[in-house]
């Protein structure tokens, strides 16, 4: 037999106030005023000063970002009001700190804001928005809140921002000199300032992470309350009369059982017994259906081994990288070179000329590089990204499946491509207009004997527009 955690009276009686107004909207009674309930125990005071500097944070930041959403599109004004409820969500989480002791992940997982959390990532995961950048921007922001679970959250939400940056910074090439291209790039620029300042703010007041209260109550009596106020449903702001003071519980247990919420649809229906119910193990009837079989669950694949960021003479050794810290590298002379290795899902910023790149047997990572001298060459990976934001005379891809690289516009026309024994390979770069222009890479050819006994090689024509 489960147990379950007693709530206060006054969260019981919200929950039938809004059940019972919800049945009345729907058959048409009179509503009356809701009556006035007191706030639940432990609820209030706003979670102390951790609370109240994450209010001062937001006032400055979040509002910003939300309007400038607005400008855009309605599209991406949603983006803005996920991300608002994302943000209040976690001042919930904050102000339960404050007054709850830990308890494990399970449970942690039903409190209400981490559970207004997952419906956040969970809505902007769905959104439908032709601005697909603007969504890939706010969806890998959003991650960043969930430094509440990470024991050094100021590193990691400074990974997650540039993530998130790497989106941002093709919405800004993508608009950049068009009309209402400046609504576009406040988008952007209130948006890193949102998270920027987010890690300003844990640096001052959860360095080591967030703290619990280890004297405090259990999380499953946390009313709440402290929350920042969500507009409430309109059939919520009516009141049963058979809910009115005097009545007591009795009678809004009995209203309760008395409605036919189905509107007459399961009336005649018999009960199915407990011996009729297939799942159980006292099931007495024929045989038992046969159990559904549940996908296999992919895990997420890492390195298995430490990561490694160090300058080893001029040469910088980055391996083992994965989305768990970003990895930023500041070239400071252009004798060193980067050698990148078993990197999974990782994201990697070099800032500065460097002399050369060589990314080998890596999977599902980012490169972002200012300039190379000589080259970059990418040999045995899988599904990679290269960012070019300055200049490299030259890419070599080699026994890689899937890479997409973008181009600036003063490296577009000088940088050559060298492949072979690869697949998918795709280049963005600026067209006349300053939109981002994506263009396969052959990989087909076409090879005759010549007359002059030389042979010759041509483009497939699945290439050809």
């Amino acid at each position: 037999m489960a147990d379950s955690p007693v709530k206060p009276l006054s969260d019981l009686l919200q929950q039938f106030s809004a059940r019972l107004a919800a049945v009345e909207t729907t058959l048409g009674l009179e509503a009356g005023a809701a009556p006035p309930v007191a706030p639940a125990s432990g609820g209030g005071g706003g979670g102390g000063a951790a609370v109240a500097a994450w209010d001062t944070f937001t006032a400055a930041n979040l509002e910003p970002f939300v309007a400038a959403c607005a400008a855009v599109n309605p599209a991406v004004e949603e983006l803005g009001d996920i991300t608002k409820r994302s943000f209040a969500a976690i001042r919930t989480v904050i102000a339960m700190a404050s007054e709850c002791k830990k308890a494990d992940a399970q449970a942690l997982m039903q409190t209400p804001g981490l559970k207004d959390l997952q419906g956040c990532f969970r809505d902007c995961g769905a959104t439908s928005t032709p601005d697909a950048n603007h969504q890939k921007t706010v969806n890998e922001g959003l991650q960043t809140l969930q430094w509440i679970m990470m024991p050094e959250p100021v590193d990691y939400v400074k990974e997650q921002t540039g993530s998130s940056d790497f989106w941002g910074n093709k919405i800004r090439m993508q608009h950049k000199n068009t009309d209402g291209g400046e609504s576009h790039v406040a988008f952007c620029t209130t948006f890193k300032k949102l998270l920027t300042e987010m890690g300003t703010y844990i640096k001052a007041n959860h360095f080591k992470g967030l703290t619990w209260n280890p004297s405090g109550k259990d999380v499953s009596s946390f009313g709440g309350a402290a929350a920042a106020p969500a507009p409430a449903p309109k059939a919520a702001a009516a009141t049963s009369k058979a809910a009115a003071p005097g009545g007591g519980l009795a009678d809004v247990f009995a209203g309760i059982k008395s409605i036919d919420q189905s509107s007459g649809k399961t009336a005649g229906l018999n009960a199915v017994r407990s011996d009729q119910q297939t799942w159980r193990k006292d099931y007495a009837g024929g045989a038992k259906p046969a159990p559904v079989r549940k996908a296999p669950v992919r895990k997420e694949e890492k390195p298995t081994k430490p990561a490694v960021c160090e300058l080893q003479r001029d040469k910088w050794v980055i391996e083992y990288q994965s989305s768990d810290a970003a990895c930023n590298v500041e070239i400071a002379s252009t004798k060193q070179q980067c050698y990148i290795f078993g990197c999974i899902g990782a994201t990697i910023t070099i800032s500065g000329k460097c002399k050369s790149i060589v990314v080998d047997s890596c999977k599902k990572s980012k490169v972002l590089f200012d300039s190379a001298i000589s080259s970059c060459e990418l040999v045995n990976c899988q599904r990679m990204q290269i960012q070019v934001r300055g200049q490299v005379p030259s890419i070599a891809i080699d026994k890689t499946d899937g890479c997409l690289t973008y181009l600036s516009k003063e490296t577009m026309k000088t940088t050559q491509f060298i492949t072979s024994k690869s697949s998918e390979m795709n280049v963005a770069f600026p067209d006349e207009s300053g939109e981002m222009k994506e263009t396969p890479i052959p990989e087909q050819f076409v090879h005759k004997v010549q007359d002059n006994g030389r042979m010759s090689s041509d483009v497939s024509d699945l290439y050809h527009s």
